[in-house]
């Protein structure tokens, strides 16, 4: 048993490091420089792609604030360009490993940011810094503090005030984890676990894209060419190269060709057939690594019999759903300020809006359910008239409920 054993091992190769393969397969960690990663985000669009897209759709529906005096809020967001900000820190974040919304106030920027001291618009403006922008300070080792492992002070790049800027005056975006391979007060660019799917992406779609000026080839067999070069020298190699260059002009003009009868003419093609299928999966395998299903990527629908992407798209809604409720924990201070800037309730929250739209027929059935729920709340009668008046409110926000009770309230007021 032990002699077929060896003879199997050693027929198969297993577990020999000189002739298996996958004996030899170790994994090492080399750092993106910033320099190819600003390279891949600029030239590469699979790169670009993996950055902005999951970024874009964690906010683009954006978020629903629910209370009193919403618009003013939502006036305050406008006011210092909340959205665009935090899709800006959210893109660098990915593509670099961290960045940082600073909170302009006019506190002391080495001690704790007091957001019960803001006042209404006391959040001047909101700058958005980068990793290289943004220089990490000593990282906090004392495991009870809430910045343990995190920086405990920020300094700017390049400023003349070389300040210690205290972390609470920053609404700190971290890139992917870093699990301990560095620890610089950053996590890790997005590209850093993708950018070989998204070089083979790109690498196939340029080799494909080279094929085809080679689509066909003509072939042309000459009798006794080496021996005529041989012997004839330059000045055969000149009138041979003389003479199908006028056949490659009649070809091209004229349609035909003239070849001595003894000579061989063959094209030969390329097959296409199934480059298609193969570059398709390079890219689909560039999505997925980041977890980006391909009808999201490329924008098409999936493919295969009965094939809908649904189940893709509800994964990844179920992904960029965890990316929300991680950056709620990351921009509270944000956010506590920001309801102090805007003189509103501070108690006030939000809900995110949904990310897919909803068709006609979804949207028929959703505001059937929820009028047919608000009438048999009603006739429990344990309610009074104003406080089902809330309910309905509330539960018809969607249609901008909220906003027209507002308008109306202010003007009964005037």
């Amino acid at each position: 048993m032990k002699l077929y054993d060896g003879l199997r091992s050693l027929i198969s190769n297993l577990g020999n490091p000189l002739k298996d393969k996958a004996a030899a397969t170790t994994y090492s960690y080399t750092r993106l420089t910033d320099n190819q990663l600003i390279a891949a985000y600029a030239t590469s669009w699979a790169a670009r792609k993996l950055i902005n897209t999951p970024a874009g759709d964690m906010l683009r529906k954006w978020r629903t604030w629910q209370g009193e005096d919403v618009t003013k809020i939502v006036a305050e967001e406008e006011r210092l360009r909340v959205k665009s900000k935090l899709l800006e820190a959210k893109i660098k974040s990915r593509l670099f490993g961290g960045a940082g919304i600073f909170i302009g106030t006019d506190q002391d920027l080495t001690q704790p940011i007091d957001v019960e001291r803001i006042k209404p618009r006391g959040i001047k403006y909101l700058t958005v810094l980068d990793r290289r922008e943004l220089v990490a300070g000593e990282i906090e080792i004392d495991p009870l503090s809430e910045y343990y492992n995190r920086p405990k002070y920020y300094a700017v790049a390049g400023s003349k005030n070389q300040t210690q800027i205290h972390p609470s005056h920053f609404a700190i975006l971290m890139g992917e984890p870093n699990m301990g391979v560095i620890n610089d007060g950053w996590g890790l660019s997005v590209l850093q676990h993708c950018l070989d799917a998204v070089k083979n992406a790109d690498g196939a779609a340029a080799n494909i894209a080279n094929m085809m000026f080679e689509a066909n080839v003509d072939v042309i067999g000459i009798p006794d060419l080496t021996s005529n070069l041989a012997n004839g020298g330059a000045e055969f190699e000149q009138q041979l190269l003389a003479r199908f260059a006028l056949f490659a002009q009649g070809k091209g003009v004229a349609g035909v060709g003239i070849l001595d009868k003894e000579e061989e003419y063959t094209r030969n093609s390329i097959n296409f057939a199934t480059l298609p299928d193969l570059l398709e999966k390079f890219i689909v395998l560039a999505g997925a690594a980041d977890g980006i299903p391909v009808s999201r990527f490329l924008g098409t629908s999936a493919a295969g019999l009965n094939a809908t992407g649904e189940g893709d798209m509800e994964v990844y809604f179920d992904k960029v759903q965890t990316m929300q409720s991680d950056l709620e924990g990351e921009i509270y201070t944000l956010d506590t300020a920001l309801l102090r800037s805007a003189g509103v309730d501070p108690a006030m929250n939000y809900v995110w809006n949904p990310l897919e739209q909803a068709n006609a027929a979804e949207v028929a059935t959703t505001n059937k359910t929820t009028t047919e729920s608000l009438i048999n709340i009603n006739n429990l009668g344990v309610y009074s008239g104003e406080e089902m008046r809330a309910i309905a409110t509330r539960a018809l926000g969607q249609f901008g409920v909220e906003e027209i009770v507002a308008e109306t309230q202010a003007g009964l007021e005037i």
